[in-house]
């Protein structure tokens, strides 16, 4: 969260209790916006972790495994308790859960079912369901070109798609 202690003024007449206030306001209409209502990862509604150099907003769950890959990868930072950067805000706006989608799932077969976070207390996962996400996360964001070379089979087996 923005720290609204601070009162001094800019040039403009504005105080930077005002401007952070509004950086917040701005933020949490990106939050709002319908592709961005969900976790661009495993679907979870509400979000409020966003990856800033990806531009993407992804839930609790899964900012614990973006945190895992590495600042290099994925920088993650709370929609309610960080201080934003002006260019986090706008790749976030730029580019957006529609847009990372789009890009880093581009190869995902159609009949792709994504795996999910499935919590069993505090902040554990089940361990079936955690691994298969911790996979699609690390392959979609790692490996994304890997996706065009590999086999519908191989690709199936390991992220267990099923027809419906």
């Amino acid at each position: 969260m923005w720290d609204t202690r601070t009162t001094h003024s800019n040039v403009s007449g504005r105080t930077a209790t005002t401007v952070k206030r509004d950086r917040y306001l701005d933020l949490n209409s990106l939050l709002v916006q319908k592709c961005n209502g969900n976790c661009v990862d495993c679907d979870k509604p509400r979000p409020t972790w966003a990856s800033v150099n990806l531009g993407i907003f992804i839930c609790t769950e899964c900012a614990g495994i973006h945190r895992s890959l590495g600042t290099h990868i994925t920088f993650v930072q709370s929609t309610k308790m960080d201080k934003w950067k002006d260019e986090w805000f706008e790749n976030c706006r730029v580019i957006g859960n529609g847009v990372g989608r789009a890009y880093y799932e581009h190869s995902l077969p159609k009949d792709f079912i994504r795996p999910r976070a499935v919590p069993v207390g505090g902040d554990c996962l089940r361990a079936q369901e955690a691994s298969d996400l911790k996979a699609f996360i690390r392959n979609k964001y790692i490996f994304v070109f890997t996706y065009a070379f590999l086999s519908k089979k191989m690709f199936e087996t390991q992220f267990r798609i099923t027809k419906s």
